[in-house]
């Protein structure tokens, strides 16, 4: 048997026949619509507002270097680099800050103050892209932890029992230490840049 009669044998007699009416049963493709513009609102009132990100300032541990000078320890300058701001001291404001992102100053800190992390972030721009992206960070931290905590079951079948009485009166045998007498913290004096 030559090698010639082996092929032979293996073709098919007849031509391929494919039924193309599946073809019309497939999905169509789909354009998806353009976006559609969103109208200013009053926190956004300038929407079309060019961004301008610094960015020798843009990671936090670049901010947090910017700090070696720094002469206060509070707020310390993890605290400041968390908010977004860099040290850019002048020779008349040797403590002043600034946003790397909507370039707000702060200046003239109080060194016996302490600061939150949302108090720092509170006298930004208000389109102070930095802040919100902070916000809408903690919201979905927030709204997990909470997913977690409704799909835990409780670890104790029992309530926890309330404080014991004093027989003598009605207040409890433990006394609590109240914080609501305690000073607030002093608010971030913050300079308009008048360049």
């Amino acid at each position: 048997m030559s090698p010639q009669g082996n092929t032979e044998k293996n073709q098919p007699t007849e031509p391929f026949r494919f039924d193309l009416s599946v073809l019309s049963s497939l999905p169509k493709p789909c354009i998806p619509d353009p976006p559609r513009l969103i109208p200013p609102t009053r926190r956004r009132a300038n929407i079309n507002k060019l961004i301008r990100i610094s960015d020798t300032f843009s990671t936090i541990s670049s901010r947090e270097l910017s700090f070696q000078e720094w002469p206060y320890t509070s707020p310390t300058p993890r605290q400041l680099a968390r908010a977004g701001l860099y040290y850019d001291p002048t020779p008349d404001e040797r403590d002043k800050v600034k946003c790397f992102t909507c370039g707000a100053e702060f200046a003239n800190w109080d060194p016996k103050s302490t600061f939150t992390d949302k108090e720092l972030l509170e006298d930004h721009e208000g389109n102070c892209l930095w802040t919100d992206m902070r916000r809408d960070l903690e919201q979905i931290a927030y709204n997990q932890e909470n997913a977690t905590r409704q799909d835990t079951p409780a670890r104790h079948e029992n309530p926890i029992p309330s404080p014991a009485v004093s027989p003598n009166t009605e207040e409890p045998a433990t006394s609590h230490h109240s914080t609501l007498n305690e000073p607030t913290p002093t608010k971030i004096q913050k300079h308009n840049n008048t360049d």
